[in-house]
């Protein structure tokens, strides 16, 4: 078993891992691209052009479904991959019950031997599944919005990401 929790993660799923990045940088270029869209939108109503309102709202559309399937995605290689390696894991802990001397497992109570393969393990499932995949959608949804703020407005960009600093320190 490997020392590191992040180096067995990616050791046990990282076919997974690549297919769960490719959903979140997918949502991260799909978020700027909406706001922009809706910028878009409510400019074009403005002109009071309504073929090109209905087709901008038809792309909005599209974009809502793009991410909402997107989301469906990571949510479901999330507890994919949440589940696969808990239940490997909890074969991992059982072969290594099944080395502990005889003297030892007679003497230990059955229930304890179920609530460590169990209720122990429980806890690492869900992380399992995030613990690559959330920091990486909060940053690639940083680095978006930042993108559009910096495609907007650069003056207000570097105005939002000064206080960055501040942020931080408060948190």
């Amino acid at each position: 078993m490997e020392t590191n929790l992040y180096r067995y993660i990616l050791r046990r799923s990282l076919r997974f891992q690549v297919f769960l990045m490719a959903a979140i940088f997918g949502l991260g270029f799909l978020n700027p691209y909406m706001l922009g869209l809706t910028k878009r939108i409510i400019n074009t109503i403005g002109q009071r052009q309504l073929d090109a309102v209905l087709w901008l709202c038809m792309f909005y559309l599209g974009a809502v479904l793009a991410t909402g399937a997107l989301k469906y995605v990571k949510q479901n290689l999330e507890g994919f991959i949440s589940e696969t390696m808990l239940r490997d894991l909890r074969g991992e802990l059982y072969q290594r019950i099944l080395r502990f001397p005889l003297p030892h497992v007679r003497n230990t109570q059955v229930g304890q031997l179920v609530a460590m393969i169990l209720g122990e393990a429980e806890d690492l499932g869900q992380f399992f599944g995030e613990a690559i995949s959330v920091p990486l959608f909060h940053g690639v949804m940083l680095l978006g919005s930042i993108g559009f703020m910096l495609w907007q407005n650069p003056w207000m960009a570097l105005a939002g990401v000064s206080l960055y600093p501040i942020q931080i320190w408060l948190i």
